[in-house]
């Protein structure tokens, strides 16, 4: 394992080959988002302020957004609309958009990155859906991305919404494709519904990297898989799932995404909670909640790898669950990548299967989710593991580092 230096030069984007994000000087860099996607409409900018303060001392490295406010006629908690005509997209409020790069510039002060979703398709409102078409739609974008083409703090543009939006498809290439010219160095990617959405503009030439949205577990490890397989050679992270503060939603549940993004996508995740996206009376209270904490805790794990070069192991190749050890034990795969260079392994484990590693293991450690502290490998017998008990908040998922004597490739 070893230490990385934190700071980092922007712009931050998408090397050619590369399968993460790094920056100007071709650091590696983790997206660890959180999602405040009200951020420039249902916060002042001193609550603005104070929640990006957070978000940074946490470690967090991009702030994931909405440009629009929800409906048409919405005002910012300024008063101000981001169109002065209702329905009328070239009626631009100068006022509105300004704001939001007050907020944008504060938070580059801070070290953040911002991915924006320009504007946010939902069947379900039908509010902005309406208005996606045209030349208007296009006037629009070329408008959002000359207005913000200065500022190299904004990581990604996010198209789509929480629709596959399909009767859209031609004018989210269009519109795509302007941002894309503007500034080529900004990545792209699209937010479909519960789904990734490069099995519709995956091939494209302005799409940079896989936005997986899921809220099933199961689902989540084949929406990797299915990228990885299709495109090897970009980026993949979860950019949406299920949020802290939802009923029946438990810390556990949320790191078992976050681990599963780390290890199978090799390029980060994003967190959420219920109050802080949605800007309620409560997002103050929220900001040290279980889960970000825990957030806290792997983005200092994860600092101390040599992530980059880890690859994910969709085939359980590395590791074996020892089910006659065991027959009723989970049969669902380990989440597990390895860096056959620096023969190291790290996998993610969340219950008490019997397994074992399928190569030579020179020295490992297991390592709590919770508190970061680190104990010793348990060998049950010559060559076989298991967890060390429960974690620091009585949960059963650990996670695994092994340094393995050799990997047979």
């Amino acid at each position: 394992m070893k230490n990385q230096n934190q700071k980092y030069v922007f712009p931050i984007n998408i090397k050619p080959g590369q399968t993460y994000f790094s920056d100007a000087n071709h650091k590696p860099f983790l997206w660890l988002g959180d999602t405040c996607w009200r951020l420039f409409w249902e916060y002042t900018l001193e609550e603005a302020q104070t929640y990006l303060e957070n978000r940074a001392k946490q470690g967090f490295s991009v702030i994931q957004v909405q440009l629009l406010p929800q409906y048409f006629h919405q005002c910012n908690r300024r008063g101000h609309k981001p169109f002065l005509v209702e329905g009328n997209l070239h009626s631009v409020n100068p006022i509105y958009f300004d704001e939001v790069e007050k907020v944008l510039q504060y938070g580059k002060k801070l070290g953040l990155n911002f991915a924006i979703a320009p504007i946010w398709l939902s069947s379900w409102e039908q509010d902005w859906y309406q208005y996606f078409h045209g030349q208007t739609v296009l006037d629009y974008s070329a408008f959002v991305a000359q207005r913000y083409c200065h500022l190299d703090n904004i990581i990604a543009w996010i198209h789509g919404g929480d629709d596959d939006a399909l009767s859209l498809h031609s004018t989210i290439h269009q519109s795509a494709n302007i941002y894309k010219q503007v500034n080529p160095n900004i990545a792209a990617t699209y937010h479909a519904g519960i789904s990734g959405g490069w099995e519709f503009f995956g091939d494209q030439n302005w799409f940079d990297f896989g936005m997986a949205y899921s809220y099933d577990k199961d689902d989540c490890f084949k929406q990797f898989q299915d990228f990885k397989s299709r495109y090897p050679d970009k980026p993949i992270l979860l950019g949406e799932s299920h949020y802290e503060g939802n009923e029946g939603i438990s810390t556990d549940i949320l790191r078992h995404y976050a681990y599963s993004s780390l290890i199978l996508g090799n390029c980060g995740h994003t967190y959420g909670h219920k109050d802080i996206w949605m800007g309620t009376m409560f997002w103050a209270q929220s900001l040290c909640s279980a889960a970000s904490h825990h957030m806290e805790v792997a983005k200092d794990i994860w600092d101390q790898l040599d992530w980059s070069k880890m690859q994910p192991d969709f085939k359980g190749r590395w590791l074996q669950t020892l089910r006659s050890k065991m027959p009723h034990a989970s049969s669902k795969p380990i989440p597990t990548s390895i860096n056959i260079n620096r023969n190291e392994l790290v996998a993610y484990i969340s219950d008490f299967r019997w397994f074992r590693s399928t190569q030579p293991v020179h020295k490992g450690k297991w390592i709590d989710p919770i508190s970061g502290r680190e104990k010793q490998l348990n060998w049950l017998e010559e060559d076989t593991l298991q967890i060390p008990g429960y974690n620091a908040t009585g949960h059963t998922d650990w996670l695994l580092y092994l340094e393995l004597k050799e990997v047979n490739k």
